[in-house]
This record gives structure tokens, sequence and C-alpha cells, in this order.
């Protein structure tokens, strides 16, 4: 497993997940966060218990931050690709292409750092 606390990522989606050890269960058993960063095609990671966000609205890109992160990288079809698990989720961003096309439609240039605070 890689460490990957304090990465940002961008969500394209939330699907709960009806899978506990490898077996299907009637009920869902927590929520997959399939997300995006640069150089992963896509990653999906597993918190258990209920779904802590709702799926975004289309062309809408959220960043997003995981606490106690851990997951693995591997390629399927010449992408890399992640799997993992996390404790928690949190939204640090609700609009990531608002916030550059406001920063960029500004006269001065704008730092777009973002800093995440538990």
């Amino acid at each position: 497993m890689l460490d990957y606390q304090n990465q940002i990522f961008i969500l394209k989606n939330v699907t709960n997940d009806y899978y506990k050890n490898g077996e299907k269960m009637e009920t869902p058993q927590g929520g997959n966060y399939i997300v995006q960063f640069p150089g992963i095609e896509e990653a999906t990671i597993k918190i258990p218990g209920k779904l802590l966000l709702d799926k975004p609205e289309s062309n809408i890109y959220q960043a997003v931050i995981f606490k106690d992160l851990k997951m693995r990288l591997y390629a399927r079809e010449s992408q890399i690709r992640g799997t993992g698990t996390a404790s928690d989720v949190m939204i640090i961003c609700d609009d990531v292409l608002g916030l550059v096309a406001n920063s960029i439609s500004q006269d001065k240039p704008r730092n777009l750092k973002i800093k995440a605070t538990e």
C-alpha cells in the first residue's frame, strides 16, 4: 500500500458497496468513492457504513480528501488505476472548475493552493 495522506482527489462518482469479505449482501455495507488525480485514470476508495457524500452533479468537479487512506495501484487495459479503503471523506472544494474560472477572470492572478483542516 502506498501513502496518499493529504492527497487531493477529484470525485467522479459515489455508489453503494454491497460486498463484505467478498460476499454480496442484501443491504449496502458502505460507499464506493470513485476518484481521479494526476497520473491515475480512476481509483475506487471504500468506506464502511452509510454514504457520506452524494453523487456529484454532472460537470461539477468536487475536490475531496480522505482520512486514514490506504491505497494500492494496479494496471488495467494500459491504464493506472487504484483501489483502497479510508475511514472518512471530506469535500474541500465544491466546484474546482468554477474556482479556476473565477481566478482566471480576475485582474490579478490568484494562488490556488487549498489547505484542508479537520
